[in-house]
This record gives structure tokens, C-alpha cells and sequence, in this order.
């Protein structure tokens, strides 16, 4: 299958072009559901990809036990769990049980300071490194500490590229 790179909603198409895409995936070996609160769901052997109803796409692969994500908001899971509320808009997130790493959108380096304050203060306080640079006229900076179970966090900034990582001990 392939597409042009646009973000529609998949569920909101007539039920003619959602009966082609079926019947195109189907040609390849892909299963297409749509389904009634208005997601799609896109399954192969080895991963399933879903649009839920506002746009926000999900690939679970099984064979790696990764999971992506476009878009939406912050996932729910045990290592986003350790952080402070996240207020930003998702650009992408991706990862596993054992380290997850979320890309933000529209983020200044100053919210990015200012999070990452935010997560000392919820016990990221072990073993502090900062950097912080200006490299041919591009803001650099890195919040790295562990917390007292030793699960290690990173939040960074690096021109209009901002996010961060956590990782189990």
C-alpha cells in the first residue's frame, strides 16, 4: 500500500474508499479493521498499526517489542509514569519496556529548562550532568540525572529539536 503523506482521518472517509483501502491491503497481506468508536487497524504477522479517531497513529511491533507513536498525547506507561506532567504536544514517541523517548513539538528552551527543574524536584536529583551551548548559533542543552531507584532520565533541547529519554537502571 502507499500513501501521499497527508493526515486524514482514515475513519471519516466514505464507505467506498474505506472498502479500496481494505481491499488494497488485503493484496498485500494486510488485515484492515475499521472499527465503530472510529479507529483503523492495520495488521500484519508481525505488527499491527492503528489511527485512532482523531488521527494519532500507533505501530506495535511484536517481533522487536517496540511501539510507536505519532503524534497525541504523552502514552501511559511504567517509565512515563516516573515523570512530572508533561504539557507539551507529542511529535513522536517510541520505545519499550526498558527505555521510552518522546519528541515534543513547538517547545522553547526555556520550558525545556524549566521541565526539566520540574523533574529534579521529582527525585531525577542523582548524578546531575547539564550541558549547556551555543554551537554555531544553535541553543544546545541536556538535563541528565537518575532518580533513587536509578532509572536514568535525559531531557534535551538542540534548536527546534526538544524531547527526552528515560531508561530503566
Amino acid at each position: 500500500m502507499q500513501g501521499n503523506g497527508d493526515n486524514k482521518i482514515l475513519s471519516e472517509y466514505s464507505d467506498d474508499i474505506k472498502q479500496a483501502i481494505i481491499n488494497s491491503g488485503a493484496k498485500e497481506g494486510i488485515q484492515i479493521n475499521f472499527k465503530e468508536d472510529g479507529s483503523v487497524i492495520f495488521e500484519t504477522q508481525n505488527a499491527s498499526i492503528k489511527q485512532d479517531k482523531y488521527g494519532t497513529w500507533t505501530i506495535n511491533n511484536s517481533l522487536y517489542g517496540e511501539n510507536v507513536q505519532i503524534g497525541g498525547k504523552i502514552p501511559d506507561n511504567e517509565l512515563t509514569r516516573l515523570l512530572p506532567k508533561i504539557e507539551f504536544d507529542v511529535s513522536a514517541s517510541m520505545g519499550d519496556n526498558n527505555e521510552y523517548t518522546i519528541t515534543f513539538k513547538n517547545v522553547t528552551q526555556k520550558q525545556i529548562k524549566d521541565y526539566a527543574e520540574k523533574c529534579k524536584n521529582k527525585g531525577f536529583s542523582i548524578d546531575i550532568e547539564i550541558i549547556e551551548e551555543n554551537n554555531l548559533n544553535i541553543p544546545f542543552y541536556t538535563y541528565e540525572a537518575k532518580n533513587q531507584e536509578g532509572y536514568i532520565l535525559e531531557v534535551f533541547y538542540m534548536g527546534s529539536s526538544s524531547g527526552l529519554k528515560i531508561k530503566q537502571p
